[in-house]
C-alpha cells in the first residue's frame, strides 16, 4: 500500500517503497488505456519474466476477473517496467480493464467490490492461504487502495460510499 492520497509516485518510488516495507509480494493495480475510445477491452496482468509464483498469481487474478465478465487478455512479460524490474519480491501489475472502454468502465463500476475481492482471493488462494485463514490470524492485515483521484470531490465521494458500507 504505497499511497493514501492522490499524489503521483514514479514507478521507481513505488518499487522502493515496496522493498523498504519488507513485503513478500507486490501487486500494483492499474486501469489500462488505448489510443482510441472503445478500441480494446479486457484485463491483463504484467510480470517481469515467466518464472515463479508471480505467474501463477497473475493467471489466477486474470481468471478470476474473467469470471466476473472481463475479457482475459492474458499474462504479459514486461521486463522493462521499472516497478517489476526494481522490486526485490515477486511482483505483478494488474491492468483492470481499459479506462477508455465503455464496456470495461460499466463492469468496473458495477462490480467494484467483487473485483477487489476476486483479486485478493486469487492472490491468497494461489499463495496457499484462503481468505478465512488470513482472517483467523490476528497479526495479519491487508490494505486495499480503492482509487487514486485527481479530483478531491471524487475521492471524498468514494470515501463516503465505502464508509457507508462499513469499510474503515
Amino acid at each position: 500500500y504505497t499511497r493514501t492520497d492522490d499524489v503521483y509516485q514514479t514507478p521507481y518510488q513505488k518499487a522502493m517503497a515496496a522493498n523498504e516495507s519488507g513485503a513478500d509480494f507486490l501487486v500494483s493495480l492499474h486501469r489500462n488505456s488505448s489510443e482510441y475510445p472503445n478500441q480494446y477491452t479486457g484485463v491483463e496482468t504484467l510480470v517481469y519474466d515467466n518464472n515463479g509464483e508471480k505467474v501463477e498469481v497473475a493467471e489466477a487474478v486474470n481468471n478470476g476477473l474473467e469470471n466476473i465478465g472481463f475479457r482475459n487478455n492474458g499474462v504479459k512479460i514486461r521486463p522493462g517496467l521499472v516497478i517489476l524490474r526494481r522490486s526485490k519480491m515477486p511482483a505483478i501489475l494488474v491492468e483492470t480493464g481499459f479506462i477508455n472502454s465503455e464496456e470495461d468502465n460499466m463492469l468496473f463500476d458495477e462490480e467494484f467490490d467483487r473485483i477487489a475481492e476476486t483479486i485478493a482471493d486469487s492472490i491468497l488462494q494461489t499463495l496457499g492461504e484462503s481468505g478465512e485463514e488470513a482472517q483467523e490470524k490476528e497479526e495479519i492485515y491487508y490494505r486495499v487502495q480503492t482509487g487514486a483521484f485527481r479530483n478531491r470531490e471524487n475521492a471524498l465521494r468514494q470515501q463516503e460510499k465505502l464508509s457507508s458500507e462499513g469499510y474503515p
